[in-house]
């Protein structure tokens, strides 16, 4: 048996060099809080994904098994931040639809109608595409048929730009599609219908009684 080059000795020491500061930069992030609140079991991630050094190589093996096992311990807490996140991103969309509201009442002095109505009375647009101007959405409103219901076939052709600030984080359905902030006639609130599937435009005439 051959006694190994000074370059293979150097190539497995690169090797082992790199493991080992694989290894210090995965117990570095294991002690980041947000790291292991994100992911609880760590440690156990962490000596999943830890290569060892054959030779002059760094090898990871994963069989079948084994990825099920990682994607169980990961999976779990990534959904759960995702939620959390998604959470707070509806709070600040709510913050700033309330924000929309009340610069749009300070500019008008009162509070748009839940829709605006055509001189026979029948419903046009709704609220939400009255208070565009205040979502720094300006040159969306003006593209709209004020006098025109919001399925007509001109006013049609802006629901896909509606902003995504009418829809819930996380939601499965198509941009513009569909709103889940639905706005109280009685009690001029807003609020999330808690339905991730609300049926209504974002241009719809629709409020919650």
């Amino acid at each position: 048996m051959r006694n190994p080059t000074d370059d293979q000795i150097g190539q497995c020491q690169a090797a082992e060099a790199i493991r080992a500061k694989l290894a210090e930069m995965m117990r570095l992030a294991g002690l980041c809080k947000e790291v292991r609140a994100v992911v609880p079991k760590y440690d156990e991630v962490a000596a999943m994904l830890a290569p060892k050094v054959e030779g002059d190589r760094l090898v990871l093996v994963l069989n079948e098994h084994g990825v099920d096992k990682l994607l169980s311990l990961v999976t779990p807490p990534i959904e759960v931040a995702r939620a959390s996140a998604a959470r707070v991103q509806s709070m600040n969309n709510l913050k700033m639809l309330a924000l929309a509201l009340h610069n749009y009442y300070n500019a008008n002095k009162h509070f748009p109608l839940p829709a605006s109505s055509s001189k026979d009375g029948k419903p046009l647009l709704s609220w939400r595409v009255y208070i565009l101007p205040y979502l720094e959405q300006d040159s969306l409103f003006r593209q709209f048929h004020l006098d025109e219901p919001w399925d007509s076939p001109h006013n049609r052709t802006l629901i896909d730009k509606m902003p995504s600030i009418y829809r819930l984080p996380m939601s499965k359905t198509e941009k513009g599609e569909r709103t889940t902030f639905c706005r109280s006639a009685a009690a001029q609130s807003l609020k999330p219908t808690g339905r991730r599937n609300s049926k209504t435009s974002p241009m719809e005439p629709r409020t919650r009684s």
